[in-house]
């Protein structure tokens, strides 16, 4: 768990490096490794557990390219104010099997989004939610069969045209992202819910891509 790494479940302070410290763990634990396809690394099912707490980071996770069968679970994460604008909460840079659930992936109207992954071979991201986000919220690039199940996507947390505490002012009238961009082809979309005003619901650029189910109210 990221709290054996000093991990703040709170989230009342930020949990970068102990992210990337349990991160380096779970790629680097012993044990008797066998290859996938592509020549990605079997992790044998390593997952991260958020057990639930909420982290505050300020820098994006990052499950690197050539890596295989490894999970992310039930917690949220949160981008802190100096989060760099321009990425997202989760970068998935290749590999095959990599699942994360049962997450919410808090933006905060600082970080591009909340999960990208570029040239990914079957990997899923189910029961999830995905709030703040200011360019796209979940973004595909390449790869083969992804699949995003199960999935609640705003921009916004709310519709009223004032601040909350929680949102900018004008949250619903300013927004400028997409709420799912799909760039490359065998995708596959289920039970995917956008509401609250992203710009645009779901980009689609490829072929052979699926959506089964998907309900955009913007």
């Amino acid at each position: 768990m990221p709290s054996d790494f000093g991990a703040d479940p709170t989230g009342a302070t930020d949990s970068t490096a102990a992210f990337a410290q349990a991160m380096a763990a779970l790629l680097t634990a012993r044990g008797p490794r066998h290859t996938m396809a592509d020549n990605n690394t079997d992790l044998g099912g390593a997952t991260l557990d958020l057990s639930g707490g909420t982290y505050l980071i300020s820098a994006p996770l990052v499950i690197p390219g050539g890596n295989g069968n490894l999970h992310v679970v039930d917690g949220t994460l949160r981008a802190s104010p100096t989060f760099p604008p321009a990425r997202w909460l989760v970068e998935i840079g290749g590999g095959q099997f990599i699942n994360l659930s049962g997450i919410l992936f808090d933006a905060a109207h600082v970080a591009a989004g909340g999960v990208r992954v570029s040239n990914v071979f079957g990997t899923t991201l189910s029961t999830v939610y995905f709030v703040g986000f200011t360019t796209v919220g979940v973004q595909i690039d390449g790869g083969h069969e992804v699949i995003l199940s199960e999935a609640w996507l705003a921009a916004c947390y709310w519709t009223n045209a004032g601040t909350t505490g929680l949102e900018p002012l004008n949250c619903r009238a300013n927004q400028t992202g997409i709420a799912v961009a799909v760039n490359g082809n065998d995708h596959f979309l289920s039970d995917v819910i956008v509401f609250n005003f992203a710009h645009v619901g779901v980009q689609v650029s490829g072929a052979a891509n699926i959506l089964q189910a998907v309900h955009v109210w913007n």
